[in-house]
């Protein structure tokens, strides 16, 4: 089975900001997808602790068995008051939150391989499993929740409670089959354009790098009306192999090291030394031209602007405006 895995986050925002999460763990033949709901506190940390206890512990999904997954969980959260405390900052809207038990929300998808075909799988919420079948029709949805896609998904809950039960989901991929697994902007967009989905599905399973992926999601926001949130991919396809073969797996903490987050360094090298920090932010921002040759548009557009921006911030250093770096 050929896997291709693809994550990006909301239009202005960085991958530092994504609460979307997925893994997949080739050995045992297991995926999973999660995303972490924004209006709570350490999403992403909750969502990453659902995938990763699917995906390489076994875990069962269901309401009832979260008290280890909670433990975890709150030990990091502990761990990061701890440091803040220490380093002098303010904890007490974190801390009212915890003792309030308004902890983090995330919704789920996840599915095991028993054999080159046969699966089966969990949900609850709007990330969502998509079957696709050989002429690239949408043959069924995999959700909870029977109303429309709206800002009240069920979800698993950190700390107590959650909403709705875990839907069971079982299948088979044969030749020509596509399973997608997908978070809920992506689930929507696909569930609106049923009937015509074929382009669209068309357009997904030509993705094989990540600046693809980028580019397309970033064009259907601004043509087709995608909604701008956090957006995750994973593709199966049949290939008539026993296991499964990862193609392209994004890795949500190598894209958290950005462009900004490279130019934010130079910035603050070219500050603490004269010299040096001017060569090494000049010989950053010229590296960095030529490799934005080789990127696809808008990734290549967003890359010069921000060098811009940096080239900006070095004339300004040069002529000992320090304040503004």
């Amino acid at each position: 089975m050929k896997v291709r895995g693809f994550i990006t986050h909301k239009k202005a925002e960085k991958y530092e900001d994504c609460q979307d999460y997925f893994a997949i763990n080739k050995n045992k033949g297991r995926l999973a997808i999660s995303d972490g709901m924004s209006q709570s506190i350490f999403p992403l940390w909750w969502a990453e602790e659902l995938v990763h206890a699917y995906v390489d512990n076994d875990w069962l999904p269901d309401q009832s068995k979260l008290m280890s997954l909670r433990e975890n969980w709150q030990n990091r959260v502990n761990e990061f008051l701890e440091s803040q405390k220490q380093n002098g900052k303010p904890t007490w809207m974190l801390e009212n939150c915890l003792t309030e038990k308004r902890g983090a929300g995330a919704t789920f998808c996840g599915i095991c391989f028993k054999n080159d075909k046969e699966w089966d799988g969990y949900v609850l919420g709007d990330s969502c499993l998509i079957e696709i079948d050989s002429n690239n029709h949408i043959t069924k949805i995999y959700r909870t929740g029977k109303e429309e896609f709206n800002n009240n998904p069920d979800y698993f809950d950190s700390i107590i409670g959650g909403k709705g039960e875990v839907d069971i989901i079982s299948g088979t991929l044969e030749k020509g089959v596509k399973l997608l697994l997908v978070t809920d902007a992506l689930a929507e967009f696909l569930y609106s354009k049923k009937g015509n989905e074929t382009e669209y599905v068309c357009h997904l399973l030509q993705i094989e790098k990540h600046d693809e992926f980028c580019e397309l999601i970033d064009e259907w926001r601004e043509s087709e009306s995608l909604h701008n949130d956090d957006t995750t991919l994973v593709i199966i396809e049949y290939d008539e192999s026993t296991c499964l073969e990862i193609f392209v797996k994004d890795d949500l903490a190598n894209l958290c090291d950005t462009l900004d987050n490279r130019a934010e360094n130079a910035c603050s090298n070219a500050a603490d030394d004269d010299s040096k920090g001017k060569k090494c932010v000049n010989a950053w921002i010229d590296s960095s031209k030529n490799s934005a040759n080789n990127l696809l548009e808008p990734q290549r557009s967003r890359l010069l602007s921000t060098l811009l921006g940096m080239e900006e911030r070095v004339k300004i250093y040069k002529n000992g405006q320090t304040s503004e770096m």
